[in-house]
């Protein structure tokens, strides 16, 4: 979906897929590069989605490279999603994004310790 990403037009920061009725799932693909530049770009979509109520599964396993102030975004978003009583689902976290985490210290924060999401990667 080059070029018609919901997040920035022109550039693949992610994909969506949704179902018309707002209570499903919003699945949101990352792409194989994370930068910082996509940071608020995410979060407001993250955002957005929460605040209408959808649960957020984040599919990670493309993912090779991911930058340090996004890692910390998506901490910050999955303690505020856990504080309001909803939950993120991350989808086969790929090894790089589990490594980049652990090395960070941040699988506590975007709790992928909970999840054996890692254990093969």
């Amino acid at each position: 979906m080059t070029g018609n990403s919901p997040f920035n037009p022109g550039r693949n920061v992610g994909s969506f897929t949704s179902g018309a009725d707002l209570q499903h799932d919003a699945v949101i693909v990352l792409d194989k590069c994370l930068g910082v530049s996509e940071t608020a770009i995410l979060y407001n979509r993250l955002m957005m989605l929460t605040s209408q109520g959808r649960a957020v599964t984040l599919d990670c396993s493309c993912v090779t490279v991911v930058d340090t102030t996004l890692l910390r975004m998506m901490a910050s978003f999955v303690w505020r999603t856990n504080e309001n009583g909803s939950n993120v689902v991350w989808r086969n976290p790929s090894a790089a994004f589990c490594m980049t985490t652990e090395l960070l210290g941040l699988e506590n924060l975007v709790s992928l310790e909970s999840t054996t999401a890692c254990v093969s990667a």
